[in-house]
């Protein structure tokens, strides 16, 4: 008998595209239109989704082109400076939150932070998972980048490494799975 053997192009897969019912489940109306997805883009969308820290994991593997197939690295790379932006109104607020204090303390003019505010560009230049950059300008100092932390991205950072960490400790307590310390405590015997 005669087999067929066929090798999987995992480059291909990733272009594929399939309909994007995403924007139908986050109660988005298209008008009727079927927008379509290649399965790269929508891992790259879950990743987004799911907060920053996996898609530091997406960002790290964007550049590894020996470990990812091009169409795969070519969407994860969107990750890096093209995320979902935050509106610039909240980006000012944050600004002005966390100034108030050293405005109050003496470190900053409180003129020289509404200086800030009131220059401060509507659209980020850039932005990434854990914030976004901004022009700005500051008296007698012209032009600055302003990088503002996403709102809520501390905590979110935060409860995505303690879940990292109690699935590594469940992955080493099971058996017959190497551990990595007691192997290296082997050789140094």
């Amino acid at each position: 008998a005669r087999q067929i053997t066929q090798k999987f192009d995992w480059n291909s897969f990733w272009l594929v595209a399939t309909e994007d019912n995403t924007n139908f489940i986050h109660g988005e109306n298209n008008h009727g239109k079927i927008n379509t997805i290649s399965h790269a883009q929508r891992l790259t969308k879950a990743l987004e989704q799911l907060g920053p820290t996996y898609v530091k994991f997406g960002q790290a593997l964007a550049s590894r082109p020996d470990v990812v197939p091009p169409s795969l690295a070519a969407a994860l790379s969107t990750l890096q400076d093209q995320m979902t932006r935050f509106d610039g109104e909240v980006a000012r607020d944050i600004v002005r939150k966390e100034l108030t204090p050293r405005v109050e303390e003496g470190s900053i003019e409180k003129q020289d932070l509404e200086d800030l505010l009131e220059s401060l560009v509507e659209e980020p230049v850039a932005a990434a998972s854990i914030g976004q950059v901004y022009k700005a300008s500051l008296p007698g100092r012209g032009s600055v980048a302003v990088k503002v932390q996403r709102p809520g991205v501390r905590l979110l950072v935060e409860s995505d490494t303690e879940l990292l960490l109690a699935v590594a400790k469940f992955l080493e307590s099971l058996p017959g799975l190497p551990n990595p310390s007691s192997a290296n405590n082997e050789n140094n015997d």
